[in-house]
């Protein structure tokens, strides 16, 4: 099971870091099933994963450790945002790995152009701290280079 970090900042419009956000995670389990009530009795749940973590940051700068999440049916293994902060209910957008061959067939970033899909891939920097593969990734919630935003995802 690979350990992930995701790094990156939440920039506004004017590309200045987002002063105070509050960022959740959502994300499927190392097998590929998300901790909900439809999976209850799934026999690959892990009951000592629930897939959810929760962080606020001050300066729009931010780290979140987790586990690889695994494929689900049809989708590449990815993790997803949802952000709230001052002046918005709150966004949410999906994170991808740069290093996942799963990308080129997972229908949501096929459906995108290539510009777009780039700004949901999270990069491996190539360092590794505490035993966490770091992977960095700009979130800008509004203006020129704008992160894509969508509806709920359902998993």
């Amino acid at each position: 099971m690979g350990r992930r970090s995701i790094a990156g900042r939440v920039l506004d419009r004017h590309g200045d870091l987002a002063n105070g956000a509050l960022l959740e995670f959502w994300q499927a389990n190392a097998k590929g099933i998300y901790d909900t009530p439809a999976n209850a009795n799934h026999p690959d749940l892990d009951p000592w994963f629930h897939g959810f973590g929760r962080i606020r940051t001050a300066s729009g700068a931010f780290e979140f450790r987790s586990i690889k999440p695994g494929a689900t049916a049809g989708r590449a293994p990815c993790m997803t945002l949802t952000i709230f902060s001052d002046g918005i209910s709150r966004i949410i957008t999906q994170l991808f790995f740069d290093d996942e061959p799963a990308n080129a067939s997972d229908p949501l970033l096929g459906a995108l152009p290539d510009e777009d899909q780039l700004k949901l891939i999270a990069r491996h920097d190539g360092r590794t701290r505490d035993g966490y593969e770091v992977y960095v990734i700009d979130v800008v919630m509004a203006g020129e280079g704008e992160t894509l935003f969508f509806d709920d995802f359902a998993g």
